[in-house]
């Protein structure tokens, strides 16, 4: 009778409550969260017929599958703080449709937005758990695996992306080479964050290891360097894991290290290291898709943006708006100027706003929560100063993951302790108790 009491208060304390009464996480809502999340990372590599991206079946059947589970007389508050933002932005796309230059563009993108706002909402009503974000988490790392497997696929045959760009770049199904790879990046961190968690089984504990070891090959067969910056902060991470870790853990870090190190310089092109390394040069080489044209479209736009500051261009607007000065179609290759130019001052500030409820969410939330939330962001952030994501399914999948970690009405596993020796890739982040409260290792 205790445990039932002192759920119903944390129920009722908590942003998402769920009925006591009711189960926490039915199948149907976990089979909800496995298609949508282990299918973001396959928007491009699996195209059905008829139906398009396999994204799009996905999204149908995880609106079914959310209405049947709330037809079952599941309760959820979603957490409004979260969405509000989101749909403020949605709303301000749709009425950028009445000052567009380009109508037929902004209504591609609003459709866009549109769909991203629903996979959204209903993320933010099925999460309402740790095991359920546990299982987002876990489906969206076995996702990027296939993305993984496809890309060493295409290497092995020779199969290269953009040849007419750029040599020895792979990529994994129609996907541009730059988002295979920011998605595998995404997926390094989730799969780190996993082997921190002490229930995870065998066989899913050798996926996330196999996907931490071979993720750094496949981002440098895309040879991205967005990718590439963004992948800085979760090595940092490892290294750290490494020097401060201790027993089997240190082993198996140092393994992993050793392991994809001799990956990287037995398999690796000499073409994705030039390219990697070339800020400018003929578009047909190496160093192809230098990062003069990008910066002769950030300073296009950031001209554009003068002439609208407050209310942009229209949604989707960016490369035909550039395009007068420019003379040839280019894209921002960065976020926050291609939403500066398409939605104005506006746009971006709503934008931003859902980044910033993120940022205060992980203040509450617990310390290894709090440590991938600002891992995601971090990596997101740092591939969208090099890409235009603001209209990708993997940026507002970030966006909600990070935005319900530590929500839930189920107490947490206790983390592995940094000195464990079963533990891998263990970072002595401290402990993840209720409330923060540091431990004796902490140092005070």
């Amino acid at each position: 009778m205790a445990v039932t009491d002192e759920r119903a208060r944390a129920a009722a304390r908590l942003p998402v409550a769920v009925d006591p009464g009711s189960p926490p996480s039915p199948v149907l809502a976990k089979l909800a969260v496995v298609l949508l999340c282990a299918s973001f990372p396959l928007h491009q590599l699996i195209v059905l017929p008829v139906v398009g991206p396999v994204t799009n079946a996905t999204t149908l059947i995880g609106v079914v599958l959310t209405l049947m589970v709330l037809s079952q007389g599941l309760k959820v508050r979603p957490p409004v703080a979260l969405l509000a933002p989101a749909l403020l932005f949605t709303i301000w796309v749709v009425l950028s449709y009445f000052w567009s230059v380009e109508p037929d563009l902004t209504v591609a993108r609003i459709k866009t937005y549109l769909s991203l706002l629903l996979v959204v909402g209903m993320l933010a009503a099925l999460l309402h758990s740790f095991d359920d974000r546990r299982l987002a988490f876990q489906s969206f790392v076995a996702g990027t695996l296939l993305i993984v497997a496809d890309v060493l696929r295409n290497f092995v045959r020779g199969d290269a992306a953009n040849a007419s760009l750029a040599v020895g770049r792979f990529a994994a199904g129609l996907a541009n080479p730059n988002r295979t790879g920011a998605t595998v990046v995404l997926g390094m961190v989730m799969a780190w964050y996993l082997l921190r968690l002490p229930m995870t089984t065998r066989f899913w504990r050798g996926i996330n290891l196999t996907s931490l070891i071979l993720s750094p090959l496949v981002v440098l067969l895309t040879a991205s360097r967005s990718a590439f910056v963004a992948s800085l902060p979760i090595a940092a991470v490892l290294l750290f894991s490494t020097l401060r870790g201790s027993g089997r853990g240190r082993v198996l870090a140092i393994l992993v290290l050793f392991v994809g190190g001799l990956l990287l310089v037995a398999y690796v092109p000499q073409a994705s290291f030039d390219r990697l390394q070339t800020v400018s040069g003929d578009t047909t080489g190496p160093g192809g898709g230098s990062l003069d044209s990008r910066a002769d479209a950030l300073e296009y736009g950031w001209e554009a943006f003068w002439d609208r500051p407050v209310a942009g261009f229209g949604a989707g607007t960016y490369a035909v708006v550039v395009e007068r000065d420019a003379g040839r179609l280019i894209v921002a290759h960065n976020s926050y100027v291609s939403l500066l130019v398409e939605l104005g001052v506006v746009g971006l500030g709503l934008f931003l706003a859902v980044v910033v409820y993120d940022l205060g969410h992980l203040r509450r939330a617990e310390r290894e929560e709090r440590l991938v939330g600002l891992l995601l962001l971090c990596t997101w952030g740092l591939v969208a100063l090099f890409a235009s994501l603001e209209d990708e399914k993997m940026t507002w999948l970030v966006f909600v993951l990070v935005g319900t970690l530590g929500k839930g009405d189920d107490p947490r596993p206790e983390p592995m302790p940094a000195d464990d020796g079963d533990a891998p890739l263990a970072v002595p982040v401290g402990s993840a108790r209720r409330g923060g409260a540091p431990s004796a290792d902490d140092g005070g």
